[in-house]
Order: C-alpha cells, then structure tokens, then sequence
C-alpha cells in the first residue's frame, strides 16, 4: 500500500473527483445528469449496514478474528457519519435490522456491487509512479430497490450503500509495532516507522428511494482505519451543504 500511495503524494491533484496523498486515494464519481445546486435536498440518508469483510492479521500474516455482524456494522458506520454529519447539516437515520430487512439489503448489496476488487489488486496493477485504477464500484445509473426497501418509510430521500473490505493488523500486533518503533527512533539514525496499519477498500453509493436513482458513488483505498468510512462520503456531504448555501442565498435574493 505505501509504495504506490507514495507515489501518489506527488500527484496532490489527478483531476476532478480523484484525489491521492500518502495515506489515500479516493475517486468519486456523481450522477452526470444531476446540477451540484439540486444537492441541497440529498440531506437526509438511511444508513444500511455495511458489507464488512475485515481481516484482523498477526504480525506474521496469518488471519484472525470474528465475523463481524450486520448491527456491528451500521452502529460503526453510523457512529463514523455522526463525527461530521453537523457540521454538514445532514441527518443519518438507522433502520429496524429485522429478517426480511436483512435479506433485502443482501440482495441490493449482490446487485449494486461492479466487482470485488482488492487492495493487493490494486497495489499489483499500478506501477512504482503510477495511478491506481479505482473503477466506480456501481456501474449502473439506477438499481432496483428490493419490496422491503421501495415500501420502507422514515422521510429519508436516500439509502447509503456501505462496502469495507481489506485487512487490518490486530490490537496485539499493532502494539508491538509501536513498540518497535519507539524503540528504534531512540537509536542512532532511527526512524521510529511503526509499520501499515492495514490495507483495505471503501466504496460506498447513495441511492435516491423514490426511483433508485444512483446519484454518487465513491471508492477509496487506504489503511484500513474506521475513519476510512467517513472519508468517503465526505465529499458528498460537502457537495450537499454547498447545495444548501446557494439555495438559501438565491431564496434570499428573490
């Protein structure tokens, strides 16, 4: 991971909706039929469980851990969202995880998702100095909302899809890391590196209800962290408070 991102650290700015530094690279890719001033009225989400596929690894490699539930997911998911939702003036609503729910989500999860890309893909496909190919992880412009989701009512317009896979170190291994680290940075030339954290992929979209309209997507590598979740829909929450302050700022002007 570190080896192509750092390369990325020398392209601040590959363009619109891409952009990579020494700890990630993001694309994002809204709805092309859609102004940036109609944002204003995407401020209000349902979030639906993630599709977690999280490796916890020893320091040697070797896999560990739990399967992570569907509530774990949304109340980490959610609880990620909540750090920056305020100050974006958006509002995050949960759903009841009952049966028919849950398999309704599975089925939008196996319908939505392009393809099942890795980090190790990622990292084998791009050269030294080169830019990671980060194709839209939903390639369709509209999906079909399974009964239980069309029918579902909380005054939302939207449902985030959530996906987070890869690998992270465990709590032991990462401490021993640190530990190194700090010992290393005391000797003679030491850098005190404390080594990856992870490696993992978010993607996530946000589907309007009222006609499972894709209005954006975005897909994002880097370390493995939970904040990863959060910066991925970062610049969607933005887009949609910038939507807000034009819309007050015309309404004022009439």
């Amino acid at each position: 991971m570190a080896i192509f991102l750092s390369a990325c650290s020398r392209l601040q700015d590959l363009g619109e909706n891409f952009n990579c530094n020494a700890d990630h690279c993001l694309r994002t890719f809204p709805a092309q039929d859609i102004s940036e001033q109609d944002y204003w009225s995407f401020d209000t989400m349902t979030i639906l469980p993630p599709d977690l596929a999280m490796e916890e690894r020893t320091l040697s490699g070797e896999a560990t851990g739990a399967t992570k539930l569907p509530g774990y997911g949304q109340r980490l998911l959610v609880e990620q969202l909540e750090l920056i939702a305020k100050g974006y003036e958006i509002e995050n609503l949960t759903l009841s995880l009952d049966e028919p729910v849950i398999e309704a989500i599975s089925q939008l999860y196996a319908s939505a998702w392009a393809d099942d890309l890795t980090p190790q893909q990622v990292k084998e496909s791009t050269s030294f100095f080169g830019v990671p190919e980060l194709p839209a992880p939903v390639q369709q412009d509209s999906l079909a909302l399974p009964q239980p989701l069309e029918q579902y009512e909380d005054g939302s317009c939207c449902y985030l899809l959530t996906r987070f896979s890869g690998w992270h170190h465990t709590t032991g291994a990462k401490a021993t890391m640190v530990t190194s680290a700090a010992i290393l940075s005391t000797m003679s030339g030491g850098s005190g590196y404390a080594g990856s954290f992870g490696s993992a992929i978010s993607d996530m979209a946000v589907i309007r209800k009222s006609d499972g309209k894709v209005l954006w997507t975005a897909r994002l590598i880097s370390d493995g962290r939970p904040k990863q979740l959060r910066m991925t829909i970062a610049e969607f929450y933005s887009s949609v408070y910038n939507a807000k302050i034009l819309r007050r700022q015309d309404l004022a002007s009439q």
